[in-house]
């Protein structure tokens, strides 16, 4: 009989401490969870930051490489820049997919089914979506997100421009209700790029390259700042 009521009591401990073990079990898994998600709050900022910090040096890199093929046109063109445009009034080519586009060759593309509607071309900045845009573009998702200053490309040459490190010649752009065009241009004091610009692409600031090849990256959340990258947009009211 006292082995019976041992036994007994070796089982009901047995069963209790087991009851206790999974209740402990339970507990540990919902600390657990709740260190990881304490964690994973602490870390996906840094690591969406670190993701954008390497999409935003692809986009140099894109840049970087549309500064040396447009130097390419430049040296089989007369020293001339590479414009946005060229042609006669009202039967203009232009330097992205409208028409056929003469910078085509220069950027690798032989049509648009390998320029503009392909992801992960040389205009193509992987931190911007895809555009529908129902106009210059056939209403078709477009990867085209760079424009070119129109003015000081086709108002000047090399040799007229001075200081090549200060303005500007490719920017980063954004489709507005008028659709991103692949340009921006200047009427009075009235800059078209302020239109096209994409100011905050990157960490609250943008990607441009410039005349002599270099390529920086420059904030753009403020007005104030704004009016800094706009002073480095040439147009003819200003020296070159």
């Amino acid at each position: 009989m006292k082995k019976i009521n041992a036994f007994k009591h070796f089982y009901s401990s047995k069963r209790a401490s087991m009851n206790i073990r999974r209740v402990f079990t339970l507990i540990e898994l919902l600390v657990v969870i709740a260190i990881i998600a304490i964690l994973a709050a602490i870390l996906l900022p840094a690591l969406n930051s670190a993701r954008e910090r390497g999409r935003s040096a692809s986009c140099i890199n894109n840049m970087k490489q549309l500064g040396l093929k447009a130097q390419m046109y430049t040296d089989d063109n007369d020293n001339r820049w590479l414009p946005w445009r060229q042609g006669p009034r009202g039967d203009y080519t232009y330097w992205f997919p409208k028409n056929q586009y003469f910078a085509g060759p220069y950027l690798g593309f032989t049509t648009n089914e390998n320029g503009c509607y392909k992801p992960g071309s040389v205009v193509d900045c992987p931190t911007n979506i895809a555009e529908v845009d129902t106009g210059y573009f056939g209403n078709r998702p477009t990867w085209w997100d760079y424009g070119l200053a129109s003015y000081v490309t086709l108002y000047t040459t090399p040799a007229a421009v001075k200081q090549h490190s200060k303005w500007m010649l490719v920017f980063e752009g954004k489709a507005d209700t008028e659709k991103f065009r692949g340009y921006a241009d200047a009427s009075g004091d009235t800059m078209g790029i302020q239109k096209y610009l994409n100011r905050t692409v990157h960490s609250q600031g943008t990607n441009l390259s410039f005349l002599d090849g270099h390529v920086e990256w420059l904030p753009c959340k403020t007005q104030d700042e704004y009016l800094i990258i706009e002073s480095r947009y040439w147009y003819t009211a200003r020296e070159p």
